[in-house]
């Protein structure tokens, strides 16, 4: 059974989620700038191409060693957050399992069994950084920024470039990490915040889940292919597929489960919600407070009158407004409440 309220409840849930990474991102930067800062000191004690090769490498090592000190900060930083939401989302199930079952007592998973789930499951992300744990997804993607700043001086001095021509490509890739961060630190929210949901699922004796992808301009074709598809836990993909995936999961209710009113089955007669159903049509069904804070008020004020055209335009070159995980606890009953005068 796929309730359609559990189905929106989490679409909308999703909006917060995505804020809530932004506001996790810009929490990271500051470790970045330190980073960039780091490196250019470094550089600015002496020409670089007067080294001789032994010198150059004792200096690389100590850059190295500079960045790795910020780096575990930086990571103690990220776990405790993850940490955090994993604890968050998995009471976010349970009190979204007491708005749609009745006669039914839920159990909630201690801290320590949340964190465990999101940092012992393998994250299912494609590609070269998949198949990890989150730990090591982390931790590797720190230590690939590190190496590609001692690359850009090691190739400096190899080409005979002048330190300024080398500060230019470290601000360069200072950039370019700020975007790798983003992805890094999304990617693994998204892990945290389905692996402990599922966890919550599991204990409360739900086997079967139905992957939710959020479709739009941006949905990869894996996420096309697998969305509405139902899978035993343990026997399927697990979001996130893809680096900055935002694929979430719901509940296939055995039977034996009582669904409350506003917990009713998805119509068959109208097919799957989310088959027929883009992240457009989906929000323009929303109340107007779901599209504020989806998109802010001066663009949901104008959001009715667009095309999705425009939309696609207004709506994907912004980046969703921070939210911290306290502000995103005091939003979580909208989720529940608007569902009632959607």
């Amino acid at each position: 059974m796929i309730s359609d309220f559990y189905y929106n409840a989490t679409y909308r849930h999703q909006v917060y989620l995505e804020r809530l990474k932004s506001g996790e991102v810009n929490k990271v930067f500051p470790f970045l700038d330190e980073w960039r800062t780091s490196v250019l000191n470094r550089l600015s004690d002496s020409i670089i191409t007067d080294y001789s090769r032994a010198r150059l490498e004792l200096l690389l090592l100590t850059i190295e060693q500079d960045l790795n000190v910020i780096a575990n900060d930086q990571y103690s930083l990220i776990s405790q957050s993850f940490q955090d939401i994993a604890v968050y989302e998995g009471q976010f199930e349970v009190n979204l399992l007491n708005e749609t079952l009745k006669d039914f007592d839920t159990v909630l998973p201690t801290a320590a069994q949340l964190h465990g789930a999101v940092f012992t499951e393998v994250m299912s992300v494609r590609g070269r950084h998949g198949g990890k744990l989150l730990e090591p997804f982390i931790k590797d993607w720190q230590q690939d920024e590190i190496r590609e700043y001692t690359q850009i001086i090691r190739r400096g001095f190899a080409e005979g470039q002048t330190n300024q021509q080398m500060v230019q490509e470290v601000r360069s890739h200072s950039d370019s990490t700020k975007h790798h961060a983003s992805a890094m630190v999304r990617t693994g929210i998204q892990h945290v915040a389905n692996q402990a949901r599922k966890k919550t699922l599991i204990d409360n004796g739900v086997k079967k889940y139905q992957w939710v992808s959020v479709l739009d301009s941006r949905t990869t074709p894996f996420c096309q292919r697998v969305d509405n598809l139902i899978f035993d836990h343990g026997k399927g993909p697990y979001p996130p597929a893809h680096i900055n995936c935002r694929s979430n999961t719901i509940p296939d209710f055995p039977k034996g489960f009582n669904l409350k009113d506003s917990g009713a089955l998805r119509s068959a007669l109208n097919g799957p919600v989310s088959a027929d159903l883009d992240y457009f049509d989906w929000l323009k069904k929303q109340p107007k407070q779901m599209q504020i804070d989806a998109l802010g008020k001066k663009r949901a004020d104008v959001f009715q009158t667009m095309t999705k055209e425009n939309f696609i335009k207004l709506a994907y070159n912004k980046r969703f407004e921070p939210l911290t995980l306290d502000e995103m606890r005091k939003k979580e009953p909208t989720v529940f409440v608007l569902l009632t005068v959607s």
